[in-house]
């Protein structure tokens, strides 16, 4: 083959590697799976605001620091709309959120498509074009790293950056790359950082690199030709670094007006996460917790994400260079060990620290692609005997593609594969939180199919994104709510990490052991459970014994009151009328109160009947709400009376009574109610 007939062919590698990496990350879009991906379309959308007007000190929209991919994120959502017209809807709030988010997104899109492709050639200097070749088709397919491939986040994005700016830096160190690997590897290395704090990870990864190549360059601590080749290594780790910052100062406009602030206020916090568990509780091995689950969260979160070839073959790594030792030149030795290196150390690195989830070890999972495409490179060459190695490797990569069909099968929901030689997501669900936002597309997708959708009130935990895609209106569980209960809504909707993490209890309690109307299931796992919440309306006006006309702030109406008494308990029935929704929690405080004035019972209950959920209920009738007072056994034969208060708790727990209309009181006085000798 000719150098021209060899320029085409590679043209026609890379076109086919983009492309396989592109179609399944196309396909796999899903607008919006949680909250984090809503900040950063504002924080792209105000960063190149600031960028507009001047105001250097209005990029510090992050800590992260986050400060490359605005720069993705904005320009691909300024191209398609213009800055001026995100400008008007942020401020209007009316952006078009499904639509921005898809544009948005490709970003990572198209950057982790092209680091397949980079990649491919980058690593064909340092392991061959056959392992680099599989090394980049099992990438392109890499469940995980394809999930995160269409996230409006950093994540994608750093590990993209680190691993490109890892393997240029080894390519200068041990393949004699030249300087403009080096210069790209200083620049890959402060975007990396300038993305998230975690790839500062480069920084020692560089040294160990540079040590490791004195090494196998000298062959011995000391001896000929080493001074050359330690200056070389200083220098290149010099020019490394001084590249490294002159882009993270490039790219972040903050750092032109108070760097050293912005600097000390980046590790402050990363400090604090991690010396500081996440507040809301976690989900561990079958617990709920707030602490710092271990490194073992990160073992077993790893193993189950990675695709069975790539857990097989990357802890084969190891064992086959120590088969291959001798036959490996000192450059391949070093390369090999530094592959291992990579992921290892930054485990260690994110094992540390108090917060933990599984995303943030994204970053290890090109590393260990590539460990286990070199390793299956080296078994498959053994096995062929060094025959027909073009047309085996064919093989193997048709045999990675048809094997990444249980995953593709699921587009756009990836993350819903495990790893199947591990049990699959049935197992992982009992070990792990499993599932944020995905699947709230599909519970919207069923209730909008609904008559007279559009007028239904829906609860969920992540009411931001679910209001983007059903068509009628959405809250937070605590909305409309005593003691979290729905009393304003048509429908409640659950998703998998709310009930493995414990979020709102309250609510839990009372749907879980109700069947759903609905269920999201993707690839054997419940993500999302759809529940009616149950109505107690009343068809005619109750027959109130006791009508009355008490209004609480304009906001509850007590209408009315039944007792019946019974052995040692007083049945009291309340009629209540909801004026308008109550967004704290209420509970109903009872006093029973003899003729001489002294209390003998008293309780305090939520206002709903039984295990049905007060709701809103047509104009003129009322909810009955029953209450029990346990009576003292010697109680003589009199007259009493109820004294009734609604409690307040606001969302800081502070407490009030709720005040009379027309009164300065806070109790409604029940009675006289005569209660005889049982």
């Amino acid at each position: 083959m000719n150098s021209r007939q060899a320029h085409w062919w590679r043209l026609l590698e890379s076109a086919g590697l983009f492309l396989l990496a592109l179609v399944p990350r196309l396909l796999g879009r899903v607008p919006l799976n949680n909250t984090d991906e809503l900040l950063w379309i504002d924080r792209s959308i105000n960063y190149w605001s600031a960028i507009g007007h001047g105001d250097w000190a209005g990029t510090l929209q992050s800590l992260h620091p986050g400060a490359f991919p605005p720069w993705g994120f904005g320009a691909s959502l300024g191209a398609r709309y213009g800055l001026r017209q995100l400008e008007t809807w942020q401020a209007a709030g009316t952006l078009p959120m499904l639509e921005v988010a898809r544009t948005a997104s490709l970003f990572p899109i198209l950057l982790t498509s092209a680091t397949v492709v980079v990649a491919y050639h980058w690593l064909a200097r340092l392991a061959g074009r056959r392992a680099a070749w599989v090394a980049a088709v099992m990438l392109a397919l890499e469940p995980y790293f394809l999930t995160h491939s269409t996230f409006i986040h950093l994540d994608a994005t750093v590990t993209s950056l680190m691993f490109l700016a890892a393997l240029a830096w080894l390519v200068y160190l041990l393949a004699d790359g030249g300087r403009l690997y080096l210069l790209l590897s200083g620049i890959l290395t402060g975007l990396a950082i300038m993305t998230k704090i975690q790839a500062v990870y480069l920084v020692p990864y560089a040294l160990l690199a540079a040590g490791v190549t004195y090494l196998a360059r000298v062959r011995r601590f000391w001896g000929q030709g080493s001074g050359r080749e330690l200056a070389r290594l200083a220098a290149g780790l010099g020019a490394l670094l001084s590249v490294a910052v002159i882009a993270g100062f490039a790219v972040w406009p903050v750092l032109w007006v108070d760097a050293g602030q912005v600097i000390a206020t980046v590790v402050e916090r990363a400090a604090m996460h991690l010396n500081e568990p996440h507040q809301l509780a976690t989900y561990f091995l079958g617990q709920q917790a707030i602490a710092d689950p271990g490194a073992l969260y990160y073992a077993l979160t790893l193993a189950y994400r990675l695709r069975p070839l790539t857990f097989v073959f990357s802890l084969l790594s190891l064992p086959l260079l120590g088969l291959a030792w001798r036959r490996l030149s000192a450059e391949q030795r070093g390369a090999w060990l530094l592959g291992i290196a990579y992921p290892l150390f930054f485990f260690v690195q994110m094992s540390l620290g108090s917060q933990k989830m599984e995303r943030y070890l994204l970053p290890v999972y090109p590393a260990l692609v590539t460990l286990s495409a070199v390793a299956l490179t080296a078994g498959v060459t053994w096995l062929t005997r060094h025959r027909w190695r073009r047309l085996s490797i064919g093989v193997v990569s048709v045999a990675v593609i048809l094997l990444s069909w249980p995953w593709l099968r699921l587009a756009p929901h990836y993350s819903a594969y495990f790893n199947a030689l591990l049990g699959g997501g049935p197992k992982a669900v009992e070990l792990f939180i499993v599932g944020g936002g995905e699947g709230l597309d599909l519970a919207a997708a069923y209730l909008n199919d609904k008559d007279g959708a559009e007028d239904l009130w829906t609860l969920s935990y992540y009411p931001q994104v679910f209001m983007h895609y059903f068509a009628g209106h959405t809250q937070s569980p605590n909305y409309g709510s005593w003691s979290g209960l729905p009393v304003a809504a048509d429908y409640m909707v659950l998703t998998s990490a709310q009930v493995q993490r414990g979020i709102y209890p309250t609510t839990l309690d009372f749907f879980l052991p109700r069947e759903p109307e609905h269920v999201v299931r993707i690839n054997g796992i419940d993500y999302a459970w759809v529940f009616r919440v149950p109505r107690q309306e009343l068809s005619s006006p109750p027959p109130i014994e006791q009508p009355l006309e008490s209004n609480f702030e304009h906001r509850v109406h007590l209408i009315g009151y039944d007792t019946e008494h019974s052995g040692s308990e007083l049945r009291l029935t309340l009629y209540w009328k909801l004026i308008v929704s109550v967004h704290e929690e209420l509970q109903v405080r009872l006093r029973l109160i003899d003729s001489q004035g002294q209390v003998i019972a008293e309780q305090s209950d939520p206002p709903w009947s039984g295990d049905v959920a007060v709701l809103s209920w047509p104009e003129g009738l009322a909810v009955r709400d029953e209450h029990m007072l346990s009576l003292p056994d010697d109680l003589p034969p009199d007259d009493y009376t109820v004294v009734v208060s609604l409690r307040e708790l606001d969302e800081n727990g502070k407490e009030r009574l709720l005040k009379l209309e027309g009164d300065e009181g806070t109790e409604v006085r029940l009675g006289p109610i005569t209660l005889e000798t049982p």
